[in-house]
């Protein structure tokens, strides 16, 4: 091989180092404005940590009723099906111990009149523990 032959290979080979390098600290670069952005609570933990205190004044097993001013909220619904399992939790006013889960903060105070709902506890955010509906 001649000298020029080597130089050009050792070249080559110092390009395809520094390519390599510059690619691999790009992608480290990337992940790390990655995991920056995503630091911090997600949408679901934050949502589900709204019924740790909820939590120990349900019963251990069995069903309760959920009420909310948005019926078309079925993604919420499933996340406190989820935060409150092994309780069965239906949509329904009827069981002994209701959940509120209200969005509009003046729907819950209307529901609970129309409704005859005794509060039980008001955790805050539009979150209610109810007795179930009185009758009339």
């Amino acid at each position: 091989m001649t000298a020029a032959a080597s130089r050009r290979a050792r070249v080559a080979v110092l390009l395809l180092v520094a390519l390599a390098l510059f690619s691999s600290g790009k992608f480290v670069v990337q992940m790390a404005a990655l995991a920056a952005r995503s630091a911090g609570p997600d949408r679901v933990s934050h949502y589900l940590t709204r019924f740790v205190d909820l939590r120990p004044l349900l019963p251990r097993h069995g069903v309760v009723g959920y009420l909310s001013d948005r019926p078309d909220a079925v993604q919420e619904y499933y996340l406190a099906q989820y935060a409150l399992a092994p309780l069965v939790v239906i949509q329904s006013p009827d069981p002994p111990v209701v959940i509120g889960n209200f969005f509009d903060p003046e729907a819950g105070t209307r529901l609970v009149a129309e409704g005859r709902f005794p509060v039980l506890k008001d955790f805050g955010e539009g979150l209610l523990l109810l007795g179930g509906r009185t009758r009339r």
